[in-house]
């Protein structure tokens, strides 16, 4: 008997452009790659279903950790998990 658990979705089943959004950090060109890439390795690492929306806050320095620390990314400060109803990643009007 196995004890890995499996997601439901595949990794072709996830809308990455859409379900992938970009949270508070630096405007840098390719930000929503980065933001991907960690998606990515949340999902591979089962700590996201693939379900809802992901926010990824500061993309380029979480794809950092993501690559290099593992186990390093918290969730509420490197990245968010919502539904497809809620607005995420609207950078707040100062």
């Amino acid at each position: 008997m196995s004890t890995v658990v499996e997601s439901p979705r595949s990794v072709k089943d996830v809308d990455w452009n859409n379900q992938v959004r970009v949270g508070r950090g630096l405007s840098r060109p390719s930000n929503h790659r980065a933001a991907i890439a960690v998606a990515v390795e949340l999902f591979l690492r089962g700590w996201w279903d693939g379900g809802g929306c992901v926010v990824v806050h500061e993309p380029y320095a979480v794809h950092r950790l993501a690559v290099s620390r593992t186990g390093a990314m918290r969730e509420g400060v490197h990245y968010e998990f919502g539904d497809d109803s809620f607005g995420w990643g609207q950078p707040e009007q100062v």
